[in-house]
C-alpha cells in the first residue's frame, strides 16, 4: 500500500503527500490494532490451557470420587437428561430435581416457602452418602435457613434465577443450549472443587473469577469476596449473588466460555 501511495498515485505533489500520509495512517492504526488483539488471543489461549489443567488435576473422575451435579427439571428437555448422563458420565454424575409449581404466580408466599423446603429436601435425599461430592443448582429465592441445611451437610449450591432458566434456555437452538449447559456444569464443578486450600493465587480462582464477573449478578459483593464466601461456606454472602440464565445476552462471550468449559470437562 505504501509503495502504491509513493509510486503509482498520479497528481500534484501535494496530493501525493496527502494520500501517502492518509494510507500510512491507516497502516499504523492496523498495526496498533493487531498489537491490541494479539495479547487478547494469547490470554484466551492461556485460559483454555488453564481449564484443561483444572480438568485433569482438580476435578476427580474416579468412579468413587466423581462429583454429583443436581439440576432442576427445567434444565433438560427432549431426552437431554439421559443423553447427558451418557456423554458426561465418566466425568461427573448428574441428577434431576423437580421444582413442582414454583413458577406458578398464584401460589401464596407460604406455599412457595414450603415448596422451596421440599426442593431442598429432595436435594438432601438424592445426595445422601455423597454430600461432600454434591453441588446443586437452587432457586435464588430459597430461604437462607434452607440453604444453611445444605451447607451444614457439606452440600455446595449455586443460586440461580429459575424464571430466567425456564423462560430462556428452552428457546435456544440445541447447539446453543448445549453450550450454555456445559458452561453451567463447569461453574458447578468449580464451585464443588473449591476447598480450604484454594486461594486467590490458584488456577481455580483465576478461572472461576472470569465466570463470576461475566455470568453472575453480584450485589454488594465483589467476585473475590463471593469466591471466599463459597470457600468458607458463608451462606449470608453466597445469597448476594446468583448465576444468570439468559444465554441470548451473552452470545458474544458464550463461544469463549464454551471453549474453556469444554476443555475443562473433557480434559
Amino acid at each position: 500500500v505504501r509503495l502504491y501511495a509513493i509510486q503509482e498515485i498520479t497528481g500534484s505533489p501535494e496530493w501525493k503527500d496527502l494520500m501517502k500520509n492518509f494510507l500510512e495512517g491507516i497502516m499504523n492504526k492496523m498495526e496498533a490494532l493487531q498489537e491490541e488483539i494479539a495479547p487478547q488471543e494469547e490470554a484466551s489461549g492461556e485460559l483454555t490451557s488453564l481449564a484443561a489443567f483444572i480438568g485433569m488435576n482438580k476435578i476427580p473422575t474416579h468412579v468413587n470420587e466423581r462429583y454429583l451435579l443436581l439440576m432442576p427439571q427445567e434444565f433438560y428437555k427432549n431426552g437431554e437428561f439421559n443423553d447427558h448422563r451418557t456423554e458426561y458420565g465418566e466425568r461427573f454424575e448428574i441428577g434431576k430435581v423437580s421444582t413442582g409449581d414454583l413458577r406458578e404466580g398464584s401460589i401464596t408466599e407460604e406455599k412457595r416457602v414450603e415448596m422451596l423446603r421440599f426442593y431442598v429436601n429432595k436435594i438432601i435425599e438424592k445426595a445422601k452418602g455423597l454430600e461432600k461430592r454434591t453441588v446443586a443448582l437452587v432457586p435464588r429465592e430459597t430461604p437462607e435457613k434452607e440453604l444453611q441445611r445444605l451447607q451444614d451437610l457439606g452440600i455446595r449450591f449455586v443460586p440461580t434465577d429459575m424464571e430466567e432458566l425456564a423462560q430462556n434456555l428452552p428457546q435456544e437452538k440445541p447447539a446453543k443450549r448445549k453450550e450454555f449447559q456445559e458452561i453451567m456444569y463447569t461453574i458447578m464443578l468449580l464451585t464443588r472443587a473449591i476447598d480450604e486450600n484454594t486461594g486467590r493465587e490458584t488456577a481455580i480462582y483465576m478461572f472461576m473469577n472470569k465466570y463470576l464477573k461475566g455470568l453472575f449478578n453480584l450485589e454488594n459483593i465483589s467476585a473475590g469476596e463471593y469466591f471466599d464466601a463459597i470457600k468458607k461456606g458463608i451462606v449470608a454472602d453466597i445469597v448476594k449473588g446468583y448465576l444468570r440464565c439468559r444465554p441470548a445476552e451473552i452470545l458474544d462471550a458464550q463461544a469463549e466460555h464454551y471453549q474453556n468449559s469444554h476443555a475443562l470437562i473433557f480434559a
